[in-house]
């Protein structure tokens, strides 16, 4: 009789707190055995999310007012477990959540698993905002951590607003995309914890914003939860509250009980005291809200009350129709133009999710628009559309995409830049290619007649220096095949190299940017040599490759200082290496050597493969180490020592490329009928260890000068471009799965190609003497236009313009070519040496 007195004094106290006044007390709340508050012993069906700050751990160590007696963790934590497992959430969001008592409630409350990170290393230090789901009932299918901050995806961030450090500094959202199981309804879940900087509160709210429109599937419902460490009625909440509905507001069942209390005593503490919110969207409706004021195991578990809300997915007809997959194509599409795809499909439950394929390019958006650089008939199109019951349906059709104008290739002017003709042949430009600097206001380029010439782009040239003054006994005039690179100064850099044999000297060249007068030249020896190489700009240094090295050089790659031309060191490299070198963005240097591999003409070599050393910087920039020249040493390169396959990598002429994804590209011969091309994580190069290749794939190619695999371009994606003696391959970034391969003519082809940003792929065709503009998406050919004898690469200028060399019974040739639909080079390794400026670092790089 006591109890049931008891019961019904509480029952008549209950309905101040709530809104409405419908529920049947007697059913729904029932009296602790210790006199807590009153607990629904059944509550509504639906999807339960609750919010819940749980109080750092480590306020038990501060100086002042520590969490000491029943606030420490140690002691309340029993509390928050009955907590949870009494009232069993589907979802909880924690704010202030160490990572330890993030794991103490796992382990402790049945049935939860948990994404999120700490705060401070994006791992296990600092507060988290992690989501903890039952197992039983939700299903993870995605999930992130953001941080509240100019940049959300890096570790610690924060917005400059947050400096004092009295509040800390980092705040951090995390958001999953969850499935209630019983239904297979699928929802979108953001939590976070926002800072007490209300000059950087606002953007905050943008960060929220962004990221569910980044993360969030489209047509997902959605939730968001927090301590916002604002009333809902402010101002600063306004961006969220136009998009998202109150739970607080909105359920039927709700109340309006504070929820910071500050262990009891809010009232002492701060006027905002209506801190933990829920927000919604997308659903059929909030069911319950509910603040949860009340002790447990006779402890207040924080110094906020947790709160929840219920929800209702949205439901459809009872027979539960599928919906109708429908769209429009718009007609006569063009290359290069916006294409619009709107969606038709109906669906009487409405549509969650929409997925298309067009031709190959994925999107989720309603109403996708899409560009082609290329055309075609019976491209395919297809939408599969997914209701809120999960119900699919598809639709497909084909479409046709014509080839637009303003694709011909047309040359403004061309120009002889070098005559020199004596008894040992007439200058030419083999191999060599321009540079341009970043303005596009001078062009520079070289030949074999030794001098490096500077053209301004009207065709006039503003300076020439010979580059063979040093050497009166020149032997041939085909042997000087370097390209020339540009420093942020504008001075130019060139090796040279005046004969086969020791009869001949070589050395590098600093020239001024007017080319009125050299900086300095580096000799480097009678028997120095330099084959397609290109001089490596990283911070106060330049390196480069050598054939063959001579004077204080002990092996074939050097580093000088560019002030001076010094020597800073030589780095191990075997002799008769040709081709470039690339830097990394932590200032490694990847470069070919020549040793293992095939011999012209001839089988594979049975001698171990030497591939492309990395040289690592040692301490600081400017002092670098590189694993032994030698057999055991040479299983620490790149495509270093016989593989699986039982071959020897021959890494003749090679052009590494390294891409924004940090990853290197490179490539060689095995045999003189096929390429190896690879993929390797530079951040994951061990010194003296062996490196793994993400990807390795075998190439069938032919060349009968045993020079094959020659380098490659990246496209914005990742997407690699290897040029072959007579083909040109598209590997795919994350895979190597071979794309497209286009034929060109012959099978001694130089050089690699140029991307533009456009995606557009510019490759010169030795064997055709032509340059060809191809689509990136299926190797099409676009346009072509004939020059003279171009064994080069093309140079894409910064306002798009194309320069080539080439060479005639008179010289060596320079062509400026124009295309109304070239582009600005690539974001990516988008030409030789990278960049126009030929500085083979890639982009972004800043050492």
């Amino acid at each position: 009789m006591k109890k049931y007195i008891n019961l019904l004094f509480l029952l008549l106290l209950l309905p101040s707190c709530y809104k409405q006044q419908q529920l049947d007390y007697s059913k729904w709340y029932t009296v602790e055995v210790d006199d807590e508050d009153p607990l629904p012993s059944e509550e509504v069906k639906g999807l339960m999310i609750m919010s819940s700050n749980v109080r750092y751990y480590s306020a038990r160590n501060k100086a002042d007012d520590p969490d000491v007696g029943d606030r420490d963790w140690e002691v309340r934590k029993k509390g928050y477990f009955k907590m949870v497992n009494t009232m069993k959430p589907m979802v909880i969001g924690l704010q202030e959540a160490e990572m330890n008592q993030v794991s103490d409630i796992v382990a402790n409350c049945k049935g939860y698993a948990y994404v999120g990170v700490g705060r401070n290393d994006g791992s296990q230090k600092g507060e988290s905002t992690s989501i903890l789901y039952k197992t039983d009932e939700i299903s993870l299918e995605d999930w992130g951590t953001v941080w509240l901050s100019p940049t959300p995806n890096v570790v610690g961030s924060y917005f400059p607003e947050m400096t004092d450090g009295q509040y800390g500094q980092s705040r951090t959202a995390t958001w999953a995309v969850l499935t209630a199981k019983e239904s297979g309804r699928r929802f979108f879940y953001i939590n976070t914890h926002f800072s007490l900087y209300e000059a950087s509160q606002p953007k905050e709210v943008q960060v929220i914003l962004n990221t569910v429109k980044e993360k969030c599937p489209a047509g997902l419902p959605t939730v968001l939860s927090a301590d916002w460490n604002l009333e809902e009625t402010d101002p600063i909440l306004a961006p969220i509250l136009g998009q998202y509905s109150s739970a607080r507001q909105t359920a039927p069942l709700t109340d309006n009980i504070e929820t910071f209390h500050w262990w009891g005593s809010q009232s002492t503490i701060s006027k905002h005291q209506h801190l933990d919110h829920i927000f919604w969207s997308g659903f059929e409706k909030c069911l319950r809200f509910r603040t949860l004021n009340m002790k447990w195991e006779k402890l207040w578990i924080s110094d906020h009350h947790p709160v929840y809300a219920i929800f209702q997915f949205k439901t459809g007809s009872t027979e539960k129709q599928k919906p109708v997959a429908a769209f429009d194509i718009p007609a006569n599409p063009k290359m290069d133009e916006i294409i619009r795809f709107t969606d038709k499909s109906t669906s009487e439950d409405g549509i969650e999710v929409w997925e298309w394929n067009i031709g190959g390019i994925v999107s989720s958006a309603q109403n996708p628009e899409v560009m082609f650089n290329t055309y075609g008939d019976d491209i395919p199109v297809s939408l599969t559309v997914t209701d809120h019951y999960g119900q699919k349906a598809s639709a497909s059709k084909t479409f046709s995409v014509a080839l637009s104008e303003g694709h011909d290739l047309t040359i403004e002017w061309s120009k002889l830049y070098d005559e020199t003709t004596d008894g040992k042949g007439t200058a030419v430009a083999d191999w060599t290619a321009p540079a341009v600097t970043p303005a596009g206001d001078k062009i520079y380029v070289a030949s074999s007649g030794y001098h490096l010439v500077g053209f301004n782009p009207d065709g006039s040239i503003f300076g020439s220096y010979d580059i063979g003054k040093r050497e009166p006994c020149i032997t041939d005039r085909d042997i000087q095949t370097p390209t020339p690179s540009i420093d942020s100064q504008g001075n130019v850099y060139i090796p040279v190299q005046y004969g086969y044999s020791e009869s001949g000297h070589g050395g590098l060249y600093s020239i001024r940017p007017d080319l009125s007068g050299e900086n300095w030249y580096h000799d480097t020896g009678n028997t120095s040599q330099y084959r397609n190489t290109i001089p490596t700009i990283v911070g106060d240094y330049v390196a480069v490759v050598l054939t063959n090295c001579g004077n204080d050089l002990t092996r074939n790659a050097a580093v000088f200082r560019r002030s001076n031309g010094s020597l800073v060191q030589v780095l191990e490299c075997d002799k008769g290496s040709w081709g470039g070198m690339a830097a990394g963005y932590k200032g490694e240097l990847i470069y070919s050597t020549n040793r293992g591999g095939t011999k012209q003409g001839r089988e594979p070599s049975t001698e171990t493969s030497g591939g492309y050393h990395v040289a690592v910087v040692d301490g600081a920039l400017g002092n670098w180490k590189t694993s032994a020249n030698s057999d055991s040493g040479r299983k620490t390169n790149l495509l270093g020592m016989r593989h699986t396959d039982g071959n020897g990598y021959l890494a003749k002429a090679g052009q590494p490329a390294v891409g924004s994804d940090h990853c290197v590209y490179v490539c060689a011969t095995s045999d003189n009928e096929n390429m190896i091309c690879a993929k390797y994580n530079l951040d994951n190069y061990v010194f003296d260890s062996a490196p793994t290749p993400l990807w390795k794939v075998e190439l069938e190619t032919h060349s009968t000068s045993g020079v094959l695999g020659l380098g490659c371009v990246l496209d914005a994606d990742g997407n690699a471009y290897f040029r072959a003696a007579e083909k040109v391959f598209r590997l795919n970034s994350k895979t190597g799965d071979k794309g497209w391969v286009y034929n060109t003519e012959g099978n001694y082809n130089t050089g690699v190609p140029a991307i533009d940003a456009l995606g557009y792929v510019y490759v010169v065709d030795y064997g055709g003497n032509k340059l060809l503009k191809l689509s990136s998406a299926d190797g099409k050919l676009i346009s072509s236009l004939e020059l003279e004898n171009p064994r080069t690469s093309p140079t894409i200028g910064p306002d798009g313009t194309i320069y080539v060399t080439g060479s005639s019974s008179q010289g060596a040739i320079l062509y400026k070519i124009k295309c109304q639909k070239t582009t600005a080079p690539g974001p990516n390794w988008s030409q030789l040496g990278g960049n126009p400026q030929k500085t083979c670092t890639p982009p972004g790089f800043n050492l």
